[in-house]
């Protein structure tokens, strides 16, 4: 069964109003480890997560800024999908 994984940054005193919400989930390449799919990521795409974290620039179906009032009304989800734009 697979597992969706998330991590979760905290800063001590928050800068900003806006929450970033990444999906890495068509990141990674798979392999097989004991007959179990697995996926791992690789460093480009270690380095794509810190990158759009930092910048904190929107892409579409990947990265979204969302503020705190938008995430108490799709009750508390921290699912990035639930707040991309279908365009």
């Amino acid at each position: 069964t697979g597992t969706n994984v998330s991590i979760i940054f905290f800063q001590k005193t928050p800068s900003t109003k806006e929450v970033i919400l990444i999906d890495a989930s068509k990141l990674g390449e798979e392999y097989t480890e004991n007959k179990n799919k697995k996926t791992r990521l690789r460093t480009s795409d270690i380095d794509l997560i810190l990158e759009t974290f930092q910048n904190k620039t929107p892409k579409a179906d990947f990265c979204t800024l969302v503020s705190f009032d938008e995430i108490t009304e799709k009750n508390y989800s921290l699912n990035p999908g639930q707040y991309f734009t279908i365009e």
